[in-house]
């Protein structure tokens, strides 16, 4: 799925702006937000790329959840391209740190380092420190870069401040950072097209099953994610007789939160299931049982269906939602 948003003149030219692309690697989403965004240094400039990001964001949208932007409904999200966020230090100083090798003293001076920790720009979103090597911007053309032995005045347009506006940022949805880890990021002196020095980058993801997958990207859309969550693992630590899971081939599992029973009204769930060892209810000739109530009274139970068919989808009555405007669906 691809959709993009223009930033340029009258936002509606497309030589500034981006484009959102996402797919999925098994259970996992993943979302490339390409940009080009506002050029040349000053403070103004760097309000309207801040801006320019709000907007990419806010415009192009994917995923089922099109109230939200693509960090929030995608369990890691890309930003990379031409952010042209500068080096915030006098041109001068700049040439003296890079001639000296003090690559790290010019990164620190990084418009987008400060944005993202100030909450500018991409908060939430991580980079790598890219101390390591020297600005990828304004190269002259035909020119390696700054290796060993070179100038900066012989190496780069010093009309511009030289600046990291080649960047790599990423996101992962909460409970997820750890599943997504950068193992290599440098320049490519070796590209000389350019006034831009390209950058790469080596990720690693773990790819997460059908399970997590809907856990994880209802959590985020859910008010009470936090409490839901710690309910949930304080109940998949203990053993209810109610308790019925079932193997599954449907595309989603369902959770189901139920409050107290004598404060809201009885909860029943009806439904037909396979018949496994140990659970109750005649078998079928097709597998199907004959079709059990469950009584669940303060109890977070999980039910994964292998054959349901929904009669009547509805969404519940607010003063019945557990209160905040929680989404709960009612199902016959």
């Amino acid at each position: 799925e691809v959709s993009p948003e223009n930033t340029g003149l009258g936002h509606v030219l497309a030589n500034k702006g981006g484009i959102v692309a996402r797919l999925t690697l098994g259970e996992t989403s993943l979302c490339f937000v390409s940009c080009h965004l506002q050029a040349h240094e000053g403070r103004d400039n760097y309000v309207r790329r801040c801006h320019d990001l709000k907007e990419i964001f806010s415009g192009a949208k994917v995923g089922a959840h099109k109230r939200y932007d693509a960090s929030l409904v995608n369990h890691h999200c890309f930003v990379l391209g031409d952010l042209n966020y500068r080096v915030d230090l006098p041109k001068e100083e700049t040439v003296r740190l890079l001639n000296a090798g003090d690559y790290a003293s010019v990164f620190k001076h990084d418009e987008l380092s400060r944005g993202m920790a100030m909450g500018d720009c991409l908060a939430d979103f991580e980079g790598p420190d890219c101390s390591h090597f020297p600005p990828t911007f304004k190269v002259n053309r035909g020119v390696s870069g700054l290796v060993p032995g070179a100038r900066v005045e012989d190496v780069y347009n010093l009309q511009r401040t030289p600046s990291y506006c080649d960047r790599i940022l990423w996101h992962s949805l909460d409970g997820l950072r750890g599943d997504l880890k950068c193992t290599a990021f440098e320049d490519v002196k070796g590209y000389e097209a350019s006034d831009h020095k390209p950058v790469r980058g080596l990720f690693t993801i773990d790819v997460m099953g059908r399970y997590d997958s809907h856990n994880h990207i209802s959590s985020v859309l859910m008010p009470r994610r936090e409490s839901l969550l710690e309910e949930r693992k304080r109940a998949s630590s203990k053993t209810h007789d109610t308790a019925m899971i079932v193997k599954h081939t449907s595309t989603a599992d369902l959770d189901f939160d139920l409050d107290d029973g004598e404060a809201k009204g009885q909860h029943m769930a009806h439904l037909d299931h396979d018949a496994d060892p140990g659970l109750d209810g005649d078998s079928d000739e097709d597998g199907s049982g004959d079709g059990e109530e469950m009584e669940m009274v303060d109890k977070v139970c999980k039910v994964i269906f292998r054959k349901m068919k929904a009669m009547n989808l509805t969404e519940m009555d607010p003063q019945y939602a557990g209160g905040g405007g929680d989404p709960y669906i009612n199902f016959v």
